[in-house]
C-alpha cells in the first residue's frame, strides 16, 4: 500500500490530464473514437489483471494503442458514444453526447452511447450537428495506472481530468449519457445540460430499500452525484419505475423527467443459421436432447443468480428434468461457485463466456429454450427484450421495472422464491403450446422498443432544452 506522502506526490499527474485538455482544446476536438458491435466485447479483457491486460491490449509495435488507433476523423466514422457529424448548410444546432470511460464503463453504456447517436443522426438529418466527448485517450489513462493502480487512475480521470475538460466544450445542448457522470453538470451550463438517469440501484440498497452488501461510501458518494442530477434542465429516465424512484428519492420536479424506454439493436432477431447454433451447442458440451436455461448478465448481486441456481436444482436434482443452465457475460462469483458446488451442480451448470458481438449473443439466445432473469431490481431490463427479440420465452421477476418493460409478454415470479422459478421454468420447457404463445407475445412486445422511437423522443426533449434557453451557444461554464 502506497504511504500518503507518495500517493499525494503522485498526483501531480493530474497535471497531464489538464495539459491534455489544453492541447485537445487547442487543436479543436476534432478527434473521435469509433467503436463497432464486434469491439463492444473489448471489455472483457479487462476482468482478470486490469493494468496488464489494458497493457497488453493497447500494445501495437507503432507505439500507438489500439484506442489510438480507433481515433479518426469525425467525418468519416461514428464514434462510441455516437458522435455524428450530420453536416448541413445550415447546421445550426448542436448537441453533445457525453459518454464516460471506454475501458472502465459496461459494455450496456457503451452501447447506449453508440444506438443512440446513430439513431438520432437518421432522425434529426441535416438540422443538427453531433459531437462527442469521452473522458481520456488511453495513452494517458495507461500512464496513470502505472503511477496510480487502476482504481485511482480511473476516479483521477473521472473526477479531476474529466471536469476540467468539460469546462471547456461548447454546445446548445449537452446530454450527459450515464447518470454517474452527473458531477459533470458542474462543469456544464446546467440550463442545457440533459442527462439519462437509468437507475437508483445504489441508493436504494443504501436505503435499505434492497437488501444487498454495499460499502457505506458508495452509497453516499452516488447519493452526492445524483443530488447534482437537480442542476440538470431534464432527466431522461428508462422507465416509469426508475423516474418514479428519482421523484421520491431525489424530489425533483416532476416536469422536469422524462420517460423514454431505450430501444432494443436489431442485430436480435428469429432468424439465424440453425447450423451454427447447433454446432454452438455441440461446442458447450450441450446433449441434443437437453433444455437450455440461459441467463445473460454482469457479475452483480443484484442480479440474483443464486435463485437461478437453487431453481436448477429443483429442476435437476430433485424432479430429475434433462437440463442445463448457460451463463453468459459475467463469470460466477467465488459465492455463486462455491453454492454450485454445495448443491452439486457442477455437471448442469456452465459459464458461456462473454460474447464479442450482439451477433454472437443472439445464436445464444436462439440457443436456449427459455430465458431466465430473476433479478431483485432493474431500471430497464435489456436482457429479456433481446430474448424475446431472438423468439425465446422468458421468466423475469416482478421486482423494479420488469413488469413495465415486459407487459404480460413473459412469466413473472417474485425474485426470492425459487420454486416459483422452477415451476414457471417447467411449465415454459414441459408445455409446447404456452412456450409457443409466450415466444410470439415476447416477439410482439420486443418490437415495439425501437431506436428509432428513443431518438425521437430525446430529439423532443433537445428541443424544449433550446426553446427554453434560446439558440446562442455556450461553452461549458
Amino acid at each position: 500500500m502506497r504511504s500518503i506522502p507518495s500517493y499525494l506526490g503522485s498526483l501531480f499527474f493530474s497535471n497531464h490530464i489538464v495539459e491534455w485538455v489544453a492541447e485537445d482544446i487547442r487543436q479543436g476536438t476534432d478527434r473521435r473514437v469509433h467503436l463497432d458491435s464486434a469491439q463492444l466485447g473489448y471489455r472483457k479483457h479487462f476482468r482478470t489483471n486490469p493494468i496488464d491486460s489494458l497493457g497488453g491490449l493497447l500494445r501495437q509495435p507503432s507505439g500507438k494503442s489500439n484506442y489510438d488507433s480507433m481515433m479518426v476523423d469525425s467525418g468519416r466514422q461514428r464514434s462510441v458514444t455516437g458522435s455524428v457529424e450530420a453536416q448541413s448548410a445550415g447546421g445550426s444546432q448542436s448537441a453533445l453526447l457525453i459518454g464516460g470511460i471506454p475501458f472502465a464503463d459496461g459494455r450496456s453504456m457503451l452501447r447506449y452511447g453508440l444506438e443512440l447517436g446513430n439513431a438520432l443522426r437518421s432522425k434529426l438529418g441535416a438540422g443538427w450537428t453531433f459531437q462527442d466527448c469521452n473522458a481520456a485517450p488511453a495513452d494517458l489513462t495507461r500512464t496513470l495506472q502505472g503511477q496510480l493502480g487502476y482504481r485511482a487512475a480511473t476516479a483521477l480521470v473521472r473526477y479531476i481530468g474529466y471536469p476540467v475538460k468539460a469546462s471547456r466544450l461548447e454546445a446548445d445542448v449537452f446530454h450527459i449519457l450515464d447518470h454517474a457522470y452527473a458531477h459533470l453538470l458542474l462543469s456544464l451550463d446546467s440550463r442545457r445540460s440533459v442527462v439519462t438517469c437509468h437507475d437508483l440501484i445504489p441508493l436504494l440498497i443504501s436505503r435499505g430499500v434492497l437488501d444487498i452488501p454495499m460499502p457505506s461510501h458508495v452509497g453516499w458518494s452516488f447519493f452526492f452525484r445524483m443530488r447534482l442530477m437537480k442542476r440538470a434542465a431534464y432527466i431522461i429516465s428508462d422507465s416509469e419505475s426508475t423516474r418514479r424512484d428519482i421523484l421520491e428519492y431525489l424530489e425533483i420536479d416532476p416536469e422536469r423527467v422524462v420517460t423514454i424506454p431505450i430501444g432494443v439493436s436489431q442485430a436480435f432477431h428469429v432468424a439465424g443459421d440453425r447450423e451454427r447454433s447447433i454446432q454452438l451447442r455441440s461446442r458447450l458440451g450441450i446433449p441434443q436432447d437437453a433444455k437450455v436455461v440461459l441467463t445473460v448478465s454482469g457479475n452483480l448481486r443484484y442480479k440474483n443468480i443464486p435463485s437461478i441456481l437453487r431453481a436448477m436444482d429443483i429442476l435437476a436434482r430433485q424432479r430429475g428434468i434433462n437440463v442445463r443452465f448457460l451463463r453468459a457475460g459475467g463469470d460466477f462469483s467465488r459465492q455463486e461457485k462455491q453454492l454450485i458446488k454445495e448443491l452439486g451442480l457442477g455437471d448442469c451448470v456452465q459459464y458461456a463466456g462473454s460474447p464479442a458481438t450482439d451477433e454472437d449473443l443472439a445464436h445464444l439466445y436462439r440457443l436456449a429454450d427459455v430465458f431466465a432473469f430473476p433479478s431483485l431490481y432493474e431500471g430497464f431490463g435489456w436482457p429479456p427484450l433481446e430474448a424475446m427479440r431472438c423468439g425465446t420465452p422468458v421468466v423475469a421477476s416482478n421486482a423494479g421495472s420488469l413488469p413495465e418493460v415486459l407487459g404480460g409478454a413473459a412469466l413473472l415470479v417474485d425474485p426470492k422464491d425459487s420454486l416459483g422459478l422452477a415451476d414457471a421454468l417447467e411449465t415454459l420447457m414441459q408445455n409446447p403450446s404456452l412456450h409457443a404463445e409466450m415466444a410470439a407475445r415476447g416477439l410482439k412486445r420486443a418490437g415495439q422498443y425501437t431506436w428509432d422511437r428513443t431518438a425521437e423522443q430525446t430529439r423532443d426533449v433537445y428541443q424544449r432544452v433550446m426553446k427554453e434557453c434560446g439558440r446562442p451557444s455556450v461553452s461549458g461554464r
